[in-house]
Parts: C-alpha cells; sequence; structure tokens
C-alpha cells in the first residue's frame, strides 16, 4: 500500500498526539503520587521526608496570609507545637503543563494544639511543583478558607 505524504503526515502527528496524552497522563499519576506522599509526611510531621519534598526556593502561604521559607515551613511544620487526628486531601486534581504540575484538593484536617485545643480546618490548596532533572518538588503551596 501506497502513502501519501500528507497520510503520512496525519498519521504521524496522530502517533505523537497519542504519546503525549500518555506522557501526560504519566507525569500527572507521578505528581499525584508526590501529593499523597508529601500529606503522609506532613501528618507524620516527617521533617527528613518533608525537606525532600520541597524545593530550596520553597514560597508555602497559608490561609491567613502569611508566607514561609522552606526553612521556616520545615520547623513549624514539625516543631511538636500540634499533632494531626485526622488529614485528608479531599478531591485531588493534577494536571501537568511543561516542567511543572499544578495541584489542587480541599483540606480537611483535625489538629490537637499542645495546649489542648482541638481545631478543624477545611482550606482550598494549590501546590505547584516543578521538575527539576528527575525530581519533582513542591515550589509554592497556596491556601484559601473555606
Amino acid at each position: 500500500m501506497d502513502l501519501t505524504r500528507r497520510q503520512l503526515c496525519v498519521a504521524a502527528a496522530a502517533l505523537v498526539a497519542v504519546a503525549s496524552t500518555d506522557a501526560s497522563a504519566a507525569e500527572d499519576d507521578t505528581v499525584l503520587r508526590l501529593v499523597e506522599s508529601f500529606r503522609a509526611a506532613q501528618f507524620a510531621c516527617d521533617e527528613k521526608a518533608l525537606e525532600a519534598f520541597c524545593a530550596n526556593e520553597l514560597s508555602y502561604s497559608h490561609s491567613d496570609g502569611h508566607i514561609e521559607d522552606k526553612a521556616t515551613f520545615l520547623k513549624n511544620a514539625t516543631s511538636g507545637r500540634y499533632v494531626f487526628n485526622a488529614l485528608e486531601y479531599r478531591a485531588p486534581t493534577v494536571r501537568v503543563v511543561g516542567p511543572v504540575g499544578i495541584a489542587r484538593f480541599t483540606w480537611v484536617a483535625k489538629q490537637t494544639w499542645a495546649d489542648g485545643k482541638v481545631t478543624d480546618t477545611s482550606m482550598a490548596i494549590l501546590m505547584v511543583w516543578l521538575r527539576q532533572g528527575e525530581d519533582w518538588k513542591l515550589v509554592a503551596r497556596s491556601a484559601t478558607k473555606v
């Protein structure tokens, strides 16, 4: 069977589109797994794991508007000021665009503070992950009360 140049181009474009979709879905899944692993490390207040997930340039924004750099986030997230009784990242969605992974979810948590106070929180979260070589690193996080 002889194919015209146009038919070959159309076939090649279709293959590229399928390969791109498969690659994108795989990258979306990778970032989604990172988001869940980050949640587990956050729940456990695991400083070593959290440090490995975060880029040195991290900008971690809280729902009250204050922003932490990497060192401050790690210190505060693992200080023992509170323990998580529960932490869910509900309905996560991920979209990878080039070297950037955009994750959104609803944070639902219950925490017990060092003074015994128990708080429930619900926030809309945006995380931005950046591919750095073979690794993905969290570069930004923003929270909004819901």
